[in-house]
């Protein structure tokens, strides 16, 4: 089993990342360095996209993108209790934003063991709140439905 471990374009050509990321914790023997597209962005998600043909593209001509968020929460998920960002990405275009453009690519360092390290900086596993149903952001409605129930429950104790 490798001490070190490095999977170069994980998520966008991948039908299933997060089976992938199980398999490569498998492998792992201490460190998983992840690089992969990403969508900068906090909150854990997958967005699935066509991807036209080609022998550098998914087999099924569709893939997922994850989020920053989605990545961590993967790795985390699949068993390794410390992630990390590298605090300074390769100097590329494709790991800096640009006027009207987002950075595309990213790296983590998925680990079994704590690291100390200035290159790396340690992130907690995403843990989203609220409802993602809702269609009241005040959030009103959902105290007013904890009310009704309250008084239900009052009205049944009151007949009995």
């Amino acid at each position: 089993m490798p001490k070190i471990l490095r999977s170069h374009r994980l998520g966008n050509h991948l039908e299933n990342p997060f089976r992938v990321i199980r398999n490569l914790h498998a492998l792992t023997g201490k460190l998983l360095l992840l690089e992969s597209m990403s969508v900068p962005n906090e909150q854990p998600f997958l967005f699935v996209l066509d991807e036209p043909a080609g022998v550098d593209q998914s087999m099924g001509a569709v893939s997922f993108y994850p989020s920053d968020g989605a990545i961590i929460k993967m790795a985390f998920r699949a068993g390794f209790p410390h992630v990390y960002q590298f605090r300074e990405l390769p100097n590329h275009e494709n790991y800096r934003a640009s006027v009207g453009r987002e950075c595309t690519r990213t790296m983590f360092a998925a680990s079994l063991q704590a690291l100390d390290s200035a290159l790396l900086r340690p992130v907690a596993e995403p843990k989203p709140s609220g409802d993602l149903w809702t269609t009241d952001p005040t959030g009103i409605s959902k105290v007013l439905r904890r009310i009704r129930q309250k008084l239900k429950r009052s009205r049944m104790l009151k007949r009995s």
